[in-house]
């Protein structure tokens, strides 16, 4: 098992697998399929946390693939949390306000 694989198969068995800013850039295609096989195997067995700016009905476009973004989506429980955020805060000091970041937790 070369380093890449050890590294997903941490992140697959870690504990709590939080992602933050889900969607900031559309996976490769390698990347999409990796991502696909960690949450899948995490499903049902241990949390994980995806924060997002982007809505839910959106992240099926972060996927190169978008079969497999869809059912990677599907796998999911979306969660919508309101409230505010440090970065909303500091944000509202100064020239407005950050959207309401998205939450995903599957657990």
């Amino acid at each position: 098992m070369d380093t890449y694989e050890r590294k997903l198969a941490a992140l697959t068995k870690a504990d709590l697998l939080i992602i933050n800013d889900f969607g900031l850039k559309p996976m490769r295609p390698r990347q999409d399929e990796d991502f696909h096989d960690v949450i899948t195997d995490r499903y049902d067995r241990r949390p994980t946390i995806i924060t997002s700016n982007l809505d839910y009905s959106e992240w099926n476009d972060a996927f190169h693939n978008k079969l497999l973004g869809a059912a990677t989506c599907r796998t999911n429980h979306a969660r919508h949390l309101s409230g505010r955020s440090g970065r909303q805060e500091l944000q509202d000091t100064s020239q407005g306000s950050f959207p309401l970041q998205r939450l995903l937790i599957n657990t």
